[in-house]
């Protein structure tokens, strides 16, 4: 495990890219400390076996998201083999680059065989949420029953 910042494009179910969210997962020691001794880096992932390791998941930002669906967003994720589903704030009000600035350190016991297989063949999966602005659709809604209404009434004037 090292340092490593990353901007991961957001891929929606209709695979086309949705934005970006930069994210990084970095080891720190037992208080949480990133400066960590050169002993108690891995040369291989393989030196993490029987030890236990502790990390931050920072989710700083996303960018360029949809601006229909950019209102109330947040990111959810979840550890390996853990129920808990972890979360950001809600970033409230319609933005298309929320700043989530969120950090949260997670601790794996003792690394097993499973989990090494997890940490280097797998991927850590973020789920970002957003609405659309359901004011704005009212408010098209209401400028369309008004046309109809109006219509109508022209209709029924004739």
């Amino acid at each position: 495990m090292i340092d490593n910042p990353v901007s991961i494009n957001l891929i929606g179910s209709n695979y086309e890219n949705h934005g970006q969210l930069d994210v990084n997962l970095v080891p720190v020691d037992l208080e949480g400390n990133e400066d960590l001794a050169d002993e108690d880096l891995p040369d291989v992932p393989e030196d993490l076996l029987n030890r236990r390791i502790d990390f931050l998941v920072n989710i700083e930002r996303a960018r360029n998201l949809p601006s229909n669906f950019c209102k109330d967003v947040f990111v959810e994720y979840q550890i390996y083999l853990e129920e808990e589903k972890y979360r950001t704030a809600v970033i409230g009000d319609k933005q298309r680059d929320p700043e989530f600035n969120y950090s949260k350190q997670h601790t794996q016991m003792v690394v097993t065989e499973n989990f090494l297989k997890y940490i280097k063949e797998d991927v850590l999966k973020f789920k970002v949420y957003g609405f659309p602005d359901v004011q704005k659709s009212e408010s098209q809604a209401t400028k369309k029953r008004q046309a109809i209404n109006s219509a109508a009434a022209q209709a029924l004037a004739k």
